[in-house]
């Protein structure tokens, strides 16, 4: 999983790098060649599908796949 939480202000000469908040809850799985972007919160047992990428909000306890990722189902965890 790649989090990529900053870029850089493109308009500046200076192109100046800026940072943006990510926020990762309890339980959320990420799985191979996944990118997560800055502003993005992964709430808990949220997870994310194999070659997607999250800019947004994912919902807990939901499965997300694509770019930009979808949700495609809810997350059961058996006991």
């Amino acid at each position: 999983t790649f989090i990529l939480g900053g870029h850089h202000k493109y308009r500046k000469f200076a192109f100046d790098l800026s940072g943006i908040s990510i926020r990762v809850e309890e339980g959320v799985w990420t799985v191979a060649k996944t990118m997560v972007g800055g502003g993005s919160i992964c709430r808990y047992h949220s997870g994310l599908a194999a070659g997607s990428v999250c800019s947004a909000t994912l919902a807990p306890y939901s499965i997300y796949r694509g770019n930009s990722a979808q949700k495609i189902k809810d997350r059961t965890i058996d006991s």
